[in-house]
């Protein structure tokens, strides 16, 4: 997964550990130095001077790590959501491709013998059928331009999907009656029987 941040947190990181174990260094050190009482207000008021002045730092460095730490907490939670969705979207597909592989298997053509993936070879061929009497048809009728080629392919769908017999396919149920050569007419009947 791509870093989104162009900040380098291991840097960041050392460079706090360095800092706190200066401040534990520094302070192991005064308290070992034996002081007396005089030489202990000088650096009472030193160290309170030192102190004052180290304050800010400590507080920045305060705010920068909180700062930090609630910028990894929000990238992580980016990381998460985006996780989730990826995770549903899978979810989802995966069971979308589950159902489509039980309707495939349950697709039946008793009249042939075929179920599951064997019946779209046979509907595969069953359209081609359709397209080459739709093309046969559109000859003989004299509709040869380039837009009726293109709705051919509608055509021998609207055939092949609602069989001729279906009011939707009713602009088509006068070729029944029409008069062709005997191959087209036995074609003709043959797949629209199937249908």
């Amino acid at each position: 997964m791509k870093e989104t941040s162009s900040i380098n947190y291991s840097k960041v990181i050392k460079s706090l550990y360095i800092i706190g174990a200066l401040f534990i260094i520094t302070y192991i050190i005064t308290l070992s130095i034996n002081l007396s009482q005089e030489s202990a207000t000088k650096a009472g008021s030193i160290g309170d001077a030192l102190g004052g002045l180290a304050n800010p730092f400590i507080g920045i460095l305060g705010v920068i790590a909180t700062f930090l730490a609630f910028w990894v907490q929000f990238e992580a939670n980016e990381r998460q959501r985006n996780d989730i969705k990826q995770e549903r979207f899978e979810s989802k597909f995966y069971e979308l491709l589950r159902l489509h592989k039980e309707n495939v298997n349950e697709i039946e053509i008793p009249a042939a013998g075929l179920k599951g993936r064997p019946c779209f070879e046979f509907f595969l061929k069953e359209f081609y059928g359709l397209h080459s009497i739709v093309e046969i048809v559109n000859i003989r009728e004299g509709n040869n331009d380039l837009s009726e080629k293109e709705d051919t392919i509608e055509r021998a769908f609207d055939l092949f999907f609602y069989g001729i017999t279906n009011q939707a396919t009713s602009k088509y149920s006068n070729w029944k009656e029409q008069q062709y050569d005997g191959n087209t007419q036995l074609i003709f009947e043959k797949d629209s029987h199937q249908i």
